[in-house]
């Protein structure tokens, strides 16, 4: 939660919105541990932690037809929030960390659910974790340049039957 002021002096040129919030399932209020002494933060809680809670927001109310490239690391919440978004499907490209490894079921399980998608997946952190690239693939229905179209015209200028 302390990194959202830096950030909005890091984009401050840029048109983009800062929110200082924590991407749920449901848009539940979310008790995160800020450290203030790194970038680091959690939302697992230890004995004398400085705890924060955050507004939720879904992932969905946030995704709308112009959005290029969603970039995650919610700290565990990927596992529901990425397989219950109904507008993931609509963004070019979804990236993050995935916080299991690459050959768990847990990490499987969010990657299958990005139907439609390429998917490159890595290991992270000593294999604890998995950084992912997800490219929504063209739609196969699609035409190409070389398949000609019945508005456009033949070698010889006649239209193409």
């Amino acid at each position: 939660p302390s990194l959202a002021t830096v950030l909005r002096k890091n984009v401050i040129r840029l048109d983009v919105e800062v929110l200082n919030n924590a991407v749920t399932e449901h848009g539940e209020v979310v008790d995160f541990v800020d450290d203030l002494s790194s970038w680091a933060g959690t939302t697992i809680a230890g004995a004398g932690d400085h705890i924060v809670s955050v507004a939720g927001v879904r992932l969905d109310d946030l995704i709308d037809d112009t959005v290029d490239l969603v970039k995650v690391n919610i700290e565990g919440a990927e596992f529901e929030v990425i397989p219950t978004s109904q507008k993931v499907v609509s963004v070019k490209t979804v990236t993050g960390e995935i916080h299991a490894p690459p050959d768990s079921r847990e990490t499987k399980a969010v990657l299958d659910s990005l139907v439609g998608f390429g998917v490159d997946a890595v290991p992270i952190t000593g294999g604890c974790f998995t950084q992912f690239v997800a490219v929504r693939e063209a739609a196969s229905s699609a035409p190409t340049r070389s398949e000609p179209q019945a508005s456009e015209a033949s070698a010889d200028g006649t239209p193409a039957s």
